[in-house]
C-alpha cells in the first residue's frame, strides 16, 4: 500500500467523477501542504499543522460515504439518471468543502514571517522581517487586583508601514499607540486582576524591532 492509500484510502475507480474528484484533491493537498510547510518555517507557528493532519482524515471518510451511498442507489433496481445526477453533485459538493480549512490558513490575511521573540525575565526583545494582520507579542495574568499604576517602557521601530501597538485586558484595548520609524514611550496601566496582552496590527509593515520591559 503507497502513501496515498495509506493516507487518503483507495479510490473509487469505477466511476469517473469520483476517480477525478480523489486525484484532484490529492493534487490540492499536496500543493496546500508545500505552502503550509513555508508559513511554518517563516512564523514558527505550529498550529498551521493542524489542517495538514486532519484533513486526510475527514477526506477519506467523507469519500468513502459517498461511494457507498452512490453503490448502494447504483444496485438498487430503481436507476433513475435524475437520483444518480443529485447523488453525484452532492458527493463531489461535499468532498470540495472539505478543502475549505486549507483555504482559509493559505489565503489568511494574518500572515507573519521571520519571528524572533524572546523573553528574558520579563526583557522582550522582538523582530519580525513582515506582518499582515495581527500578532501576540506577550500574555500575562494578574490574579488579584493592585492599586497602582504601572508603566512599561518600550522602544520600537519599523522599517517600512507602519503599524498599532496595543494593549488588552481581558479583551478590551485599554492602550494603543500607532508606530512609524522610530518610537519610544510607556505603556500606562492599572493593575486590575484578569489577563493582559501585548498585540501588535498592521495593514503590512516590514523590519519590525520591539524592545519591552515588563519589570
Amino acid at each position: 500500500m503507497n502513501i496515498i492509500s495509506l493516507l487518503f484510502g483507495k479510490p473509487y475507480r469505477a466511476n469517473r467523477l469520483f476517480l477525478f474528484i480523489y486525484w484532484f484533491v490529492i493534487a490540492f493537498y499536496f500543493v496546500g501542504f508545500v505552502m503550509m510547510i513555508s508559513l511554518i518555517v517563516m512564523t514558527g507557528e505550529w498550529l498551521f499543522i493542524i489542517p495538514l493532519v486532519i484533513f486526510p482524515l475527514l477526506f477519506r471518510i467523507v469519500y468513502k460515504l459517498n461511494t457507498f451511498i452512490y453503490q448502494s442507489i447504483s444496485n438498487q433496481k430503481d436507476h433513475s439518471p435524475l437520483k444518480k445526477k443529485w447523488i453525484m453533485i452532492g458527493s463531489a459538493f461535499v468532498i470540495l468543502m472539505i478543502t475549505f480549512p486549507i483555504l482559509v490558513f493559505i489565503f489568511s490575511d494574518n500572515v507573519v514571517t521571520n519571528v524572533s521573540n524572546t523573553n528574558v525575565n520579563g526583557e522582550i526583545e522582538l523582530s519580525i522581517g513582515s506582518v499582515k494582520g495581527i500578532y501576540e507579542i506577550e500574555a500575562f495574568q494578574l490574579e488579584e487586583s493592585i492599586n497602582d499604576v504601572a508603566l512599561l517602557p518600550y522602544e520600537a521601530f519599523v522599517r517600512e508601514g507602519s503599524f498599532l501597538l496595543f494593549l488588552e485586558h481581558n479583551g478590551e484595548m485599554i492602550w494603543s499607540e500607532e508606530v512609524s520609524g522610530n518610537h519610544s514611550g510607556e505603556m500606562a496601566i492599572e493593575l486590575r486582576e484578569g489577563t493582559y496582552r501585548i498585540k501588535l496590527e498592521s495593514k503590512e509593515a516590514k523590519g519590525i524591532v520591539i524592545n519591552l520591559s515588563l519589570n
